[in-house]
């Protein structure tokens, strides 16, 4: 894109951003995945520049993750059914028996198997370690991060006090 054609895209999607903030209650779930927002965000970074970075700032941590090929699911009740599935087909399997329960099991039940809490603690600590390292190498890249990116990233941040002033980059 000419420098002109970018500022259009960036006044659009700047647009975009105040129109969506009034309809948000609660700021974390505004960047959330089904969200126009979030739609154009992702067009816009699969553009050159944006595509560039994004490679560079964090093919290698996904190429990790991905090369784990276990799951990083956190929530109890799903934790247990893949346990449950996994042990279905040896009859003599303590889940097996239990396969019907399970699905009606609330969370405090699940929880209270030691077997889930520890797979859960397990797979949490393995996902702040990743989330850790992106922030860690966002951080570390600040002055290569495209200006369309930090600048869309402002207007995110002007818009987010608009809508809740007393908001602080904590919450």
């Amino acid at each position: 894109f000419q420098a002109h054609e970018e500022q259009l895209l960036l006044a659009l999607l700047s647009a975009v951003l105040a129109a969506e903030w009034p309809y948000c209650n609660d700021p974390p779930n505004y960047l959330r995945a089904n969200s126009f927002v979030t739609k154009m965000l992702t067009a816009y970074t699969r553009r050159g520049d944006g595509r560039r970075y994004l490679k560079f700032v964090f093919a290698d941590i996904v190429e990790e993750a991905v090369a784990l090929k276990g799951s990083f699911e956190v929530k109890p009740e799903k934790i247990i059914v893949e346990m449950a599935e996994k042990e279905a087909s040896n009859p003599e399997s303590f889940w097996h028996h239990l396969k019907q329960e399970v699905l009606t099991m609330s969370r405090v039940e699940i929880l209270a198997i030691s077997a889930v809490h520890e797979i859960q603690k397990e797979r949490i600590t393995v996902l702040l370690s990743f989330a850790r390292r992106f922030l860690d190498s966002i951080l570390e890249t600040v002055e290569v991060i495209p200006y369309g990116v930090r600048w869309i990233c402002k207007a995110m941040v002007r818009a987010a006090e608009d809508r809740f002033p007393g908001l602080t980059l904590r919450d």
